[in-house]
């Protein structure tokens, strides 16, 4: 029985854990820059680390990068348009 809620906790914890993981990366590494443009005013260039593997990865097979974050970021996308 103890195993089995340490499990429950340790799940309960996990999306936190997964979203303050995904949100601190994304704040610390955030670059803003308004003396150059590089392109469009409707567009935002975002850098990843393919080798995030869930948040963020490279797909051999697809040549596209997947996961949570580029999920999150079409979604917001979608939203914006």
């Amino acid at each position: 029985m103890r195993r089995y809620c340490r499990g429950i906790k340790l799940l309960a914890f996990f999306p936190i854990l997964l979203v303050n993981l995904v949100l601190l990366n994304v704040c610390a590494s955030a670059v803003f820059s308004t003396k150059e443009p590089t392109g469009n005013a409707d567009t935002v260039y975002v850098a990843g680390n393919p080798n995030w593997y869930p948040v963020e990865y490279y797909d051999k097979e697809s040549k596209s990068y997947e996961g949570i974050l580029p999920e999150l970021l079409e979604r917001v996308a979608e939203k914006l348009d």
